[in-house]
């Protein structure tokens, strides 16, 4: 018996299915019920609701059915082997070996001329393509593999290789002892074998084959044949209770007419025998000229050809057909789409006519609360995941008996969503217990991709960041006994000594791993001596030590310095051709060295020995012996590590991510849809060049596309209060419109055309199509603290406190710098430095020294690039260690430390680099030399200064200090306000410090040379007096001082001759305009304001953006700190 229950609801028929079961038990309890499932998310909820009605789920398997049918063909049938030698890896393996004999042929030219390079990858990937083709073929197409069997190539008159390829694949397989048994042979064999009497034996009792969407011809029929025997229930979730096939010619429909079934009564299962009576469905003006259906519901017609084939695929079995469809309640426009689906209905209404105008809109009316259907457009997947949690926060707030358990979000790629969903969910407020499902084992587990990027060993660079990475792996950090607080100092020390790319082991060059270990073991044996006071240095072999890894810290050294010494190791092992028993034992012994062996990391790496066994069965099933390359074997592993689907948490209590395939047609309360963008969903795959089925399409064949129609239509009508879709529809870039799938347009075109909200009865067809896509469809903010989501009376809502403030202007137009803490001095010795450093970023130390808080620029990503053009930053460094040289006339030796250091261009760029800079730095020193002919000794600084009623200690030393009362200072670069406040605060100590009148400070820089003249001891205290004063307030509220547009202000208004600032409108203008340039950014600069201290004390970045009260506040204090440095400061001509 085969009996087809048709049902628009998965709930009923699981009802059904457990009514059979229990009102029809198994004569022997001990055998097991099959019930075939489409997905492992199906098995697990048809578990889940079996054991509600018995109060427990035991000896029920949910195989898939292509896995039960050829359990079927092996019980059945002799010498049928667990695993066929046709399977696709084991194809492609045998390919591999007989494609390459065939490329001289004249029918492999195509092949041939694509393979001429001789590549082994190539072949491999190529060998994949037609071994999947003719997997394929063997399913939908076995009267072609039957043809080539017997020499007959018609079929592929346009690809005739194909046909020889596999005639000759088929006898090197047979002759080799394997069984000639593959899938398109078999049904005829299975049609012979269920003829005896003693097949029954071998068939289970009965089977039921439960919410399958599609099923190939050959396994219908092969379903078809087991029904002789046994029972076959075979449950159709129908989404139409008529027939919505497509209708071949006039004796079908006589047919279609004349069929019956049983109406069953889904309260008490009682059933009755009905006749088909939809005379409008079978009239001819219904029917376009190709005899197909003209008429029925544009959704069901757009999305359902998959189910469409697999309905007309079914009714040719002539089943025994039972009806159990369930209309809804119509209470939402959900219920009313489901409805018209259900009775094939087209709802539409598009005016074509004046008369059609003139008539009342007969569309249905939609309560202007129904929240069943709804879309939002975000600008990126990351506020999707974040709008979705805001949804679903108010989803469980308004019902408090939906639990996350009945809530499902899908989406097509879930490995792309992953990581937003677990920066997004795992927020501890409001937090929401969620499981990921079905992402692929590589995504899942870190080993894995740390394994990867190891087998990839020989094609990288070998860079900083990328064997780092690799380093920071948990599993591969305990394995070297290694910390996070080791991690952070091995990552300073890496970068600092000059390592970007490259192990060095075809010889040290200048920033390779080699090199940079070199330099670290030299720190650890032997001190660098200084090039300034050394005669004659010789750096071993070019290398200048880094003195950091000293003491207990070379045990991590000597870590790093293995775990280098097994990458080199590695990487040349995995080069080259091997047979699989030499890359298994290479392999296994790399992970050996490398992770360490803990229960969870074992069970992770056990993923990986199962892929290589499974490739050595796969190899020997082919009988395939031959070297396999590198190339080869990683793009094995990786395809197969990415295939592999890790995770099946279905249904475990929580809120389940997904995609779309393991979950569909299950009835959830909520159905959340993500990523329907258009090109991305549904999924449109070019078909292979040379696959023949493209060309030759028949009813049953899969697409890609159809699928994923169907699929929509799936979740769709298996949400049962609320749908929910989003998609990106704004580009996060540059928020152009960007289309969202076409199944959305599809979905709001028939609701825009077939229903308005309620009381727009009087309003235009047009009119009300606009409304109701406007209520439909919500357009998010681009960012989660937008004030549209805190203001009152908004369609947007949000449940993350941590934006709240952009519910008050207040905290928006408050400074930070009006702000302030109690004047606390826990510590009232100041050093010069550190009163330098006040006076040059006062917000900074505020930040840093008060707060304890500091903003860094670093990314803290590890340099690969090789230094091919230094930065600001490390010219700087070689100027200022060129300049000392120069100095001390040491220039030889200073060249060979910075070279040692491994900052400078390789090669010939580093001499062209290094001329440049002496170029430079020659003239400044030369212009400093007659001044630091007789050194003095250093001075020391020990000043009490009365401020905030507290007396304040000024303390250091001052070098730099000649003649006995002179101060040399001197920059290898252009001087600029940082330049001069420093010098000025060290003037003033020395002027305190010396009581000398006659003191002065000499300035050098490479733009010119200035001078600081003696002032009184009396006058110097009173002006450290107001920095420390300065000082004072500086620690109890940020001080927003722009150093250097502060400067460029009193540049642009002070007078040389008077001393004075200018005070005519054309000078302030000028000091507005110089000081806001400098402030803000542009092309060529990042502005002042940009300052991450400087940012957080005011409320813009832009000086425009600043109040009146702000602007003037940065320039007073500009000119209270900055002035008195211009003023005393004196520019010297070159001439004198």
């Amino acid at each position: 018996m085969f009996r087809l229950y048709h049902s628009n609801k998965l709930d009923v028929l699981k009802g059904i299915l457990a009514h059979i079961i229990r009102q029809q038990p198994l004569s022997d309890p001990f055998e097991t019920e099959k019930v075939l499932v489409q997905s492992p998310g199906m098995a697990q909820w048809l578990k889940l609701e079996i054991a509600k009605d018995f109060g427990i789920c035991a000896n029920v398997t949910f195989p898939l059915p292509a896995s039960f049918i050829w359990q079927t063909f092996v019980d059945l049938l002799p010498d049928v082997p667990e695993r066929s030698a046709f399977n696709k890896d084991a194809m492609a393996w045998q390919i591999i070996k007989l494609l390459p004999s065939y490329l001289d042929d004249e029918a492999f030219s195509e092949l041939s001329h694509y393979l001429n390079d001789n590549e082994p990858l190539k072949l491999y990937q190529l060998a994949y393509k037609i071994a999947d083709i003719f997997d394929q073929y063997l399913v939908y197409r076995p009267q072609w593999i039957e043809a080539w069997q017997d020499e007959d190539f018609t079929t592929c008159r346009d690809k005739p290789w194909q046909g020889i390829l596999w005639k000759r694949l088929f006898d090197v397989i047979t002759h080799s002892g394997q069984s000639h048994y593959h899938r398109a042979n078999l049904y005829e064999h299975l049609i012979e074998a269920l003829a005896s009497s003693s097949a029954k034996a071998h068939l289970p009792t009965r089977i039921f084959v439960f919410g399958i969407s599609a099923l190939p011809p050959k396994y219908l029929q092969a379903l078809k044949m087991m029904s002789s025997h046994i029972d076959v229930h075979f449950f159709l979730n129908n989404p139409c209770q008529h027939y919505w096939g497509d209708i071949v010619d006039a004796r079908w429909l006589a047919k279609l007419s004349k069929r019956q079934f049983q109406q069953l009564n889904v309260d008490d299962f009682s059933e009755k025998s009905t006749v088909n009576h939809v005379p409008q469905l079978l009239e001819e003006s219904q029917f376009n000229a190709l005899g197909e259906l003209a008429v029925g519901n544009p959704l069901l017609a757009s999305m359902g050809k998959l189910g469409r084939d697999n309905l007309a695929l079914l009714l040719e079995l002539e089943a025994q057909e039972v009806d159990a469809y369930v209309p809804s309640e119509q209470a939402s426009l959900l219920d009313l789409i489901n409805d018209d689906i259900l009775e094939l209905q087209d709802s539409t209404f598009i005016p074509r006519t004046k008369e059609h105008l003139a008539i009342e809109n007969p569309r249905r009316v939609i309560a202007l609360d129904d929240d069943s259907i709804s879309i939002h457009s975000c600008h990126s997947p990351m506020r999707e995941v974040e709008v979705l949690r805001d949804q679903i926060l108010a989803m469980l707030a308004d019902d408090p008996e939906l639990t996350p358990k009945d809530i499902v979000v899908m989406m097509p790629d879930v490995n792309a969503y992953s990581p937003y969903i677990q920066a997004v969910f795992s927020h501890r407020h409001h937090y929401i217990d969620f499981s990921i499902s079905d992402r692929s084992a590589a995504q899942e587990f870190p080993i894995l991709l740390s394994f990867l990027s190891l087998m990839s060993l020989t094609h990288l660079r070998k860079g900083a960041s990328e064997l780092f990475s690799l380093l920071e792996v948990p599993a591969i950090m305990a394995q070297f006994e290694l910390d996070t607080k080791h991690i952070e100092s091995l990552k300073r020390w890496i970068d600092e000594s000059g390592i970007r790319q490259g192990l060095g082991d075809e010889g040290v060059y200048p920033n390779s791993w080699l090199f940079g270990l070199n330099r670290m073991f030299k720190g650890y044996s032997q001190q660098e001596s200084d090039p300034l006071n050394s005669d004659s240095i010789q750096l071993w072999q070019g290398i200048l030590a880094y003195p950091e890894t000293v003491g207990l810290a070379a045990e991590n050294l000597g870590q790093l310095s293995y775990f280098v010494e097994l990458i080199t190791r590695f990487s040349k092992a995995l080069d080259g051709d091997k047979t699989i028993a030499q890359w298994r034992e290479l392999i296994e012994a790399m992970l050996t060295e490398f992770y360490q062996s803990t229960i969870e990391n074992d069970n992770e790496l056990n993923i990986i020995y199962q892929a290589l066994e499974s490739l050595a069965q796969e190899l020997l099933l082919a009988d395939f012996g031959q070297e396999i390359s590198h190339e080869v074997l990683f793009a094995h592993l990786s395809g197969k590590l990415d295939a592999g689907s890790a995770s099946q948490r279905f249904l475990a209590g929580k809120l389940n991510f997904c995609t779309l395939m393991p979950m569909r047609s299950v009835p959830f309360k909520v159905v959340c849809i993500l990523g329907m963008n258009d090109g991305v969903y549904p999924r449109s795959i070019a078909p292979i060049g040379f696959d023949l089925m493209a060309s030759n399409h028949q009813k049953g064949d899969r697409s890609r596309r159809d699928d994923d129609r169907y699929l929509f239509l799936e979740a769709m009508l298996s949400a049962q209060d609320k749908l929910y879709i989003s998609y990106c529809g704004r580009s996060i870039k540059d928020n152009s419109e960007r289309c969202p799938s076409v199944l959305i347009n599809e979905l709001t075109d028939y609701i825009a055309l077939s229903y308005k909200l309620a009381g727009d009865e009087k309003k235009s067809p047009q009119e009300c199509s606009k409304r109701i896509i406007d209520k439909l469809i919500l357009q998010h903010p681009l960012t989660p603290f937008s004030p549209s989501y805190y203001q009152e009376n908004s369609s947007y809502f949000s449940y993350q406190r941590d934006w709240l403030g952009a519910l008050t202007s207040q905290q928006v137009n408050e400074n930070l710098s009006q702000q302030s803490l109690a004047m606390v001095f826990e510590n009232t010795v100041i050093s010069v430095e550190q009163l330098a450093r006040f006076v040059k970023h006062p917000a900074q130390f505020f930040f840093n020294q008060r707060l304890g808080i500091y903003f860094s620029d670093d990314d803290g990503e590890l340099n690969d690039s090789e230094p091919f053009s230094p930065d600001g930053l490390v010219s700087y460094d070689v100027k200022q260690r060129l300049l000392a040289g120069y100095i001390h006339s040491a220039q030889q030796n200073t060249q060979s430390h910075i070279k040692g250091m491994g900052v400078l261009p390789h090669a010939h760029f580093a001499d062209i680099f290094l001329d440049e800079q002496q170029q430079a730095m020659s003239p400044l020193a030369q212009q400093i030399k007659p001044y630091i002919a007789r050194p003095s000794p250093d001075i020391e600084v020990d000043i009490i200064i009365e401020a905030h009623q507290q007396c304040f200690t000024i303390q250091g030393w001052l070098k730099g200090h000649y003649d006995g009362r002179m101060l040399v200072r001197y920059k290898p670069g252009k001087a600029n306000a940082k330049f001069f406040v420093d010098c000025y605060v060290q003037f003033l100590c020395f002027c305190v410090a010396t009581k000398e009148s006659q003191g002065q400070m000499k300035i050098f820089a490479q733009d010119g040379q200035w001078l600081f003249n003696a002032i009184s001891q009396q006058d110097a205290l009173a002006r450290l007096t107001e920095l420390v004063t300065c000082y004072g307030d500086g620690l109890s509220s940020p001080l927003p001082l722009a150093l250097q547009s502060g400067w460029k202000y009193i540049q642009a208004r002070y007078q040389e001759e008077t001393g004075d600032l200018a005070d005519d409108e054309k000078s302030l203008d000028k000091a507005h305009r110089a000081f806001k340039d400098r402030y803000n950014s542009n092309v060529r600069m990042v502005g002042e304001g940009e300052e991450p201290y400087l940012q957080r004390c005011m409320t813009s970045p832009s000086f425009d953006g600043l109040s009146q009260q702000s602007q003037q506040q940065m320039i007073d204090l500009a000119l209270a700190i900055l002035l008195p440095v211009r003023r005393l400061l004196e520019a010297i001509d070159d001439e004198e």
